[in-house]
């Protein structure tokens, strides 16, 4: 590059071609004159002689928003910077010849991976491509159709050795093999489930009636009080004799339920000893007395209220002979003052005595506890202190008190103040200040509509009701109020029956409450239920008429609640509505399945399995009930389909419409195993038997649901599967009786 600068002229031409400057400039100046003296100005002198060249150089080159052109050097070594402007873009050249042909691009394929998200990604250039794909799985598509049936292969068990080690060897070839084993003897095995239960066998032949038996006897011996209970045979086995020791105390918490005995052995038939309750009774000493004989006792009883007594140790096993049992029932604690009550529920050969032991009366209150020392003195009030002196505060703080001496003052207007003497006046209402302390107004109004007091001979003239009248002798006298006398009892009460009329009403009786009764105080009985009707935890309060409360007892465990002539009552639910489950079976590789003697005392049969497979995946397994194989007799439909068994001799004629149709070989493979259930409704009736069943087996095959009838009327009694072919069956099968 080169740049022309022309001095005289001041141009600067540049020269893209070149890389120098040159600098044009005039001649050598001539040599300087003499100062003349100063007047005007003289020609230009002749130029001088040609000085040496100066130089310019281009700096920094910068971009801006407004041309400059600065010098960073000097005047005889200039260095230009410029910052220039972007100009505007530039029009569009012409289209340039068209390239050689490039060499071809390429595209490979990388990896292929399944994912969630479809993705393709170039892991090679521009012109060698190489895509990775990453692709979605499709859903599985309809299963194809089912090849031509292959040659058979053959399967033959070969030798059967035990040795140390498992092995299994084909002696034979790939179609027709021959297995032969070495199997190691395994750890004993788990106890099998139970199997099904057989036939019920025959009833056996009576046995011969037992010798008659000598009876065994109770007696009650003795019956005192004691510190402690206890009771002792005196007697012997066969001809006990009780010897009774209670306990007199107080009423004691209902203690639980004694564990029950363990039952003695039953010995030969004989007459049994009976026992009954005679009397009931309460008294201060214990008695147990039979007022029958030694094999028909009848105990009278004479029970102190005391605290229930421990469970006795269980008697030792009686002799021959049916032996009387006696057992505890329901104890409660009745109110105190009520007789003590023994009741036999049970039977005079069994009997269950329910104790109702009433609550020990209330004690005497005890005596009046020794004076308790005197307390300190009270915050506030200073100690000491003279008679008719009074107590004053000392200055604003809390409890600063003292004791002084009381000063009479002047009294007020309209106040009194130290009047030791009443004086007569004939103004009712007059606010004179006293003259003196010991005179005061005859009249004091305490407020514009309060009661007065007047002081007089003879009583205000227009009194109001409420004043009070004093006399000169001093006697107080209340104007237009009730007499006391008019207050009768103990008790009595004065109540407003009209205006500026008084009235009383006497006290009512216990338990009466006050009530409203046209427009005035009354007493009356109160409509509340008395606590005293309920007598036991447990007890509920029914209406057994118009205002007419009653009390129902707590039933027993597992009772409900229900009617019983129009009024509540516990009751003992009727049986029904369960299922109970009859029979169990486990088969594992079994060549049969059947449930035999069903009883026929329930409403309905339900059949449950799961868990079910096959040796062989393709067969399956119907069900007939009776074992009745005669065409025709089962008639079943697909729900929500027309596919129908109109001549079946059995439920099921395909591993599609089968109670167990195709299934997996494995233990293992759940989803592909059977389940279902089959409901056979009234099955003992005379009559036709409808049933219902749902199946679900292999995934590739719908839920089978059908409704259908067996033409029969005999109850049925057994249920048997049948197979299709010779595989096994493998699985849990339950048989519930329906109530």
């Amino acid at each position: 590059m080169t740049v022309e600068v022309d001095l005289t002229q001041q141009i600067i031409s540049i020269n893209d071609t070149r890389t120098e400057i040159v600098v044009q400039a005039p001649g050598p100046a001539g040599a300087q004159g003499p100062t003349g003296p100063a007047g005007a100005t003289g020609p230009a002198g002749t130029a001088g002689p040609a000085g040496s060249a100066a130089t310019i150089a281009v700096g920094s080159v910068a971009q801006g928003t407004a041309f400059a052109i600065t010098n960073s050097g000097s005047s005889s070594a200039a260095v230009f910077d410029f910052t220039l402007v972007k100009g505007d873009t530039g029009d569009t050249g012409p289209a340039g010849a068209t390239g050689a042909a490039g060499s071809a691009a390429t595209i490979a394929v990388g990896s292929v991976t399944s994912g969630t998200a479809a993705a393709v990604t170039n892991t090679g250039s521009s012109s060698a491509a190489v895509f990775d794909f990453t692709l979605v799985p499709g859903a599985t598509g309809p299963a194809g159709a089912t090849g031509a049936a292959g040659s058979a292969a053959t399967i033959t068990v070969g030798a059967v050795t035990q040795g140390t080690a498992v092995a299994v060897t084909n002696s034979g070839s790939s179609s027709a093999a021959i297995f032969d084993f070495v199997l190691a003897k395994g750890d004993k095995g788990d106890q099998g489930d139970p199997g099904a239960t057989g036939a019920t066998g025959a009833t056996g032949a009576t046995g011969a009636t037992g010798a008659a038996g000598s009876a065994a006897t109770i007696a009650v011996g003795s019956v005192t009080q004691g510190t402690a209970v206890a009771v002792t045979n005196s007697g012997s086995s066969s001809a006990a004799v009780f010897d009774f020791v209670l306990v007199k105390g107080d009423t004691g918490d209902t203690g639980p339920a004694g564990a029950t005995g363990a039952t003695g052995a039953t010995g030969a038939a004989g007459s049994a000893a009976t026992i009954a309750v005679g009397t009931v009774t309460s008294g201060t000493a214990p008695a147990v007395t039979n007022s029958g004989s030694s094999s028909a006792a009848v105990f009278d009883f004479v029970l102190v209220p005391g605290a229930t007594g421990a469970t006795g140790a269980t008697g030792a096993t009686g002799a021959t002979g049916a032996a009387a049992t006696i057992a505890v029932g329901t104890v409660i604690t009745g109110t105190a003052g009520s007789n003590a009550t023994v009741t036999n529920v049970g039977s005079s050969g069994a009997a269950i005595f329910d104790f109702s032991i009433p609550q020990g009366v209330a004690g005497s209150t005890g005596a009046t506890g020794a004076t308790g020392a005197t307390g300190p003195a009270g915050t506030g009030v200073p100690v000491g202190g003279t008679a008719g002196q009074v107590l004053s505060k000392i200055n604003a703080t809390d409890y600063n008190t003292q004791w002084i001496d009381f000063t009479a003052g002047t009294a007020a207007t309209g106040g009194v103040f130290g009047v030791t003497t009443l004086t007569d006046s004939v103004a009712s209402t007059s606010t004179t200040t006293a003259a003196v302390p010991n005179s005061v107004k005859t009249s004091y109004d305490f407020a514009a509509t309060k009661a007065k007091v007047s002081v007089g001979t003879a009583a205000p003239v227009t009194p109001s009701t409420g004043d009070v009248w004093v006399d000169t002798a001093g006697t107080a006298t209340a104007i237009n109020a009730v007499p006391l006398a008019a207050l009768t009892g103990t008790g009595a009460m004065i109540y407003g029956a009209g205006a500026g009329t008084a009235a009383t009403l006497a006290i009512g009786t216990a338990a009466q409450q006050l009530v409203v009764s046209g427009g005035v105080p009354a007493w009356a009985t109160s409509p509340d239920i008395a606590k005293a009707t309920l007598t036991t935890t447990g007890d509920i309060i029914y209406a057994s008429g118009s205002a007419t409360p009653a009390r129902l007892g707590i039933g027993t465990a597992s009772q409900v609640l229900s009617v019983s002539g129009g009024v509540p009552a516990w009751t003992t639910p009727a049986a029904g509505g369960g299922m109970t489950l009859i029979a169990t079976a486990t088969p594992s590789a079994a060549t049969s399945l059947a449930f035999t003697s069903i009883p026929t005392t329930y409403k309905h049969l339900q059949l449950v399995w799961f868990d079910v497979f096959q040796s062989v995946t393709s067969p399956w397994w119907g069900i007939r009930f009776n074992n009745d194989s005669t065409s025709g007799r089962y008639f079943a439909r697909q729900r929500a389909a027309t596919t129908s068994d109109s001549t079946a001799t059995m439920i099921g004629t395909s591993n599609q419409n089968a109670p167990i149709g195709a299934t997996t070989t494995s233990g293992t493979v759940y989803n592909s195993q059977s389940k279902g259930t089959l409901d056979i409704f009234l099955y003992t009736e005379n009559q036709n038997k409808f049933f219902r069943m749902v199946s679900i087996n292999d995934p590739s095959d719908a839920v089978a649901e059908w409704t259908g009838v067996y033409l029969g009327t005999a109850a049925v009694t057994s249920l048997d599967f049948v197979r299709s072919s010779t595989q096994t069956i493998t699985g849990k099968f339950y048989l519930y009786g329906v109530s």
